[in-house]
């Protein structure tokens, strides 16, 4: 099981939500995936609607990382959520992870709370 710690600005947090902007995702999400020092990161491909409006699985925004894991925890964590948003990032396949990006203002948190910083503004 892997864990994700998250440092999030408030602007995203609606009625106690998280509402990442699916834009900013399909936008930026290459070039991140790609300046990442984690090789499995890098080379996970991006999967769902999001990226490819012909893909019909289910999927929004994920990445196909060939990890075969069990999903029990997060499916319970996610049905959770979805009791208080639509979820906007669509299903959890097997092999696959979701792929949640969130913009934030430069001068909202300190350079050193990211460990992976993308400079959007070009």
């Amino acid at each position: 099981m892997s864990s994700v710690i998250l440092r999030i600005n408030t602007n995203f947090i609606i009625d106690g939500c998280i509402r990442p902007h699916l834009d900013f995702i399909r936008d930026h999400a290459n070039a991140i995936m790609k300046a990442s020092p984690v090789e499995y990161v890098r080379d996970a491909q991006l999967r769902g609607g999001l990226f490819d409006p012909k893909e019909t699985n289910g999927a929004v925004s994920s990445v196909y990382t060939e990890f075969f894991v069990d999903h029990a925890e997060p499916l319970q964590a996610l049905e959770s959520v979805r009791k208080c948003m639509e979820w906007p990032l669509g299903d959890l396949l097997e092999g696959y992870e979701f792929l949640c990006i969130l913009n934030r203002p430069k001068e909202s948190t300190p350079p050193s709370a990211s460990l992976l910083e993308l400079d959007t503004t070009q």
